[in-house]
């Protein structure tokens, strides 16, 4: 069952490693502001910390000019470049923390890039499933 489906706009950004300076460790402002947005856009629910869900990340970059030509595809392209999926994901689950009670709970993760549709905007696609009753 569904529990969420929300969509970001603007685009993904990659979780960054933590800075450091006078002493301090602290989240570069790009990652932050990222977190943010997504927080921004989630309802204000909690998900039960004994439920076990499965989090679909869907990240759309911006489309380079490179790939707007007409004989290229019009619809989403696979992107193989940086930033790295696996860091987009970790900044997407840091910001559902909201919800989820530890990032923990998500026993099952699938996450996968692309460069936006023609026409398309940049965006970050978010779902979390109720995975309960799944495997029995």
């Amino acid at each position: 069952m569904e529990v969420l489906n929300v969509t970001v706009l603007g685009d993904p950004v990659p979780k960054a490693r933590p800075r450091f300076s006078k002493g301090r460790t602290y989240t570069p402002k790009r990652t932050k502001e990222y977190e943010q947005r997504i927080r921004a856009q989630l309802p204000k629910i909690s998900i039960p910390q004994d439920l076990p869900v499965h989090v679909t990340i869907t990240a759309v970059l911006k489309r380079p000019k490179r790939l707007q030509r007409k004989s290229d595809p019009q619809g989403l392209i696979p992107h193989t470049k940086r930033p790295d999926t696996d860091n987009i994901t970790k900044a997407v689950l840091d910001a559902l923390n909201h919800i989820l009670h530890d990032d923990s709970q998500a026993y099952s993760i699938s996450a996968q890039k692309f460069y936006a549709e023609i026409d398309g905007q940049p965006r970050t696609i978010i779902t979390i499933k109720d995975m309960t009753h799944e495997h029995q």
